[in-house]
């Protein structure tokens, strides 16, 4: 399967894909209602909707006089992108960086988490 470029969503974009992952698949109302507080125009549910089809990254069924959207891209696909953006954004590219903060300012990390990590990483190592 051939990777494709998947452009950052805007935060309202990015509302509206949380919901369809979350769902499967949801009328533009019920997307609308399932966005927390504070939440956006209603129109502009329907305007994000419209720009997410035009990038191929969500599609409809019609059923009755209404679209039913659904995404094309799931959630494991889009995180590495949008994560990679914040470790060029905010720590120069540099996965280190990123991954100190991360542990340093985590809530509630536990033993058993860091040493989840640290098996993630032995076997990442063992794979290059």
């Amino acid at each position: 399967m051939e990777k494709r470029e998947i452009k950052e969503l805007t935060r309202t974009e990015s509302l509206v894909m949380q919901v369809l992952w979350s769902r499967g698949e949801a009328f533009a109302g019920e997307i609308y209602e399932y966005i927390p507080s504070p939440k956006p125009a209603s129109n502009t549910i329907s305007t994000v909707l419209r720009v997410l089809y035009e990038k191929k990254l969500i599609a409809y069924h019609v059923i009755g006089r209404n679209y039913k959207y659904y995404p094309l891209i799931n959630k494991r696909e889009y995180v590495p992108t949008f994560m990679g953006r914040i470790v060029d954004t905010f720590f120069d590219g540099n996965i280190c960086s990123a991954f100190s903060f991360f542990i340093e300012n985590a809530q509630n990390v536990t033993e058993a988490d860091l040493d989840a990590v640290i098996e993630s990483a032995k076997l990442k190592k063992d794979l290059l």
